[in-house]
């Protein structure tokens, strides 16, 4: 039963399509080689457990992850760990009451599809009650600009699999852009291993990056660097070892990319406050513009 469980973990992770042979020990050597961090560092973190992936606390009631990580799974007994600098440790365990999908985000089938559907492997997971705020656990603002003629340098925190054989939080740098050989989209964030055979890993899935400060993408996928030009032999190393490998891209969904529906859903669905918190660039704005036209109004009538 328990490596059933594994076994539909890791499949699900890449692509429900694949068939993935896992033994013990592969398991163990398995590369996540970010340094351990406390919460403190990255209080929005969340564990979603039974199913294994990481999101970020977006609103009291709200969090946000990979739709991937939900497609086949009993939500009836999933939970959300916050506050927890190691998964199996949380100070707070909510349940969670709805999963909604991004509307344009559906399974893989192809291997055509890998890349397209980064674009929108999105979910937003409702709590079944709102959760009090507190200094291990905080809301994490999303960025609402659109992503720079170059590359940034980043950060992700998870609870994936790692070199250590542990379940604490985790957390790397890296550079993140736009371009990843042939797949190249806004809608899609890439970065090669982050060096030192250090990358995403199966755990790590949904986890948030963050860019200056505010939630930037959504960690989706592993695609190989072969992909581009042979696809029968990507879905061959796709197989094989998958995380640390410098033969792979790590791709992550844009978040600004699909804010629109992001933030009409949030409104509809009661999370003004997370509204209000991300449209926070705007009102600014607004603000500065009225104030500049007051200016002038009382230039003119002196």
């Amino acid at each position: 039963m328990i490596f059933t469980k594994f076994y539909y973990k890791i499949t699900v992770f890449f692509f429900n399509f694949f068939v993935l042979t896992v033994k013990g020990k592969e398991y163990e050597n398995r590369t996540y080689a970010g340094k351990e961090i406390s919460i403190y560092s990255s209080p929005y973190t969340v564990f979603l457990t039974p199913i294994g992936c990481t999101g970020a606390l977006i609103h009291e009631e709200w969090i946000l992850s990979a739709g991937h990580c939900f497609l086949g799974q009993d939500i009836s007994e999933l939970y959300a760990a916050l506050g927890a600098s190691d998964s199996k440790k949380a100070r707070y365990y909510i349940k969670v009451d709805t999963i909604f999908f991004n509307p344009h985000f559906r399974e893989v089938k192809t291997l055509s599809d890998l890349a397209l559907l980064a674009r929108y492997d999105m979910a937003l997971v409702k709590l079944i009650r709102p959760i009090t705020l507190a200094r291990d656990v905080q809301i994490l603002e999303l960025e609402t600009q659109d992503w720079p003629n170059q590359r940034r340098l980043c950060k992700l925190a998870g609870y994936g699999i790692n070199t250590f054989s542990d379940t604490k939080l985790r957390s790397s740098q890296f550079y993140l852009s736009t371009n990843c050989g042939c797949v190249t989209n806004y809608n899609i964030l890439c970065a090669d291993a982050f060096g030192g055979g250090d990358s995403p890993c199966y755990g790590d899935s949904g986890g948030i990056v963050v860019c200056d400060g505010k939630g930037t993408a959504i960690t989706s996928r592993g695609i190989p660097h072969i992909y581009c030009t042979d696809k029968s032999a990507a879905a061959k190393e796709l197989r094989g070892q998958v995380c640390g490998q410098t033969n792979f891209y790590y791709v992550f969904t844009h978040i600004r990319s699909n804010f629109f529906w992001l933030k009409n859903f949030l409104t509809k669905n009661g999370a003004s406050k997370l509204t209000n918190n991300c449209l926070q660039f705007y009102l600014i704005l607004i603000g500065l513009q009225m104030g500049f036209l007051l200016t002038g109004l009382t230039y003119l009538n002196g």
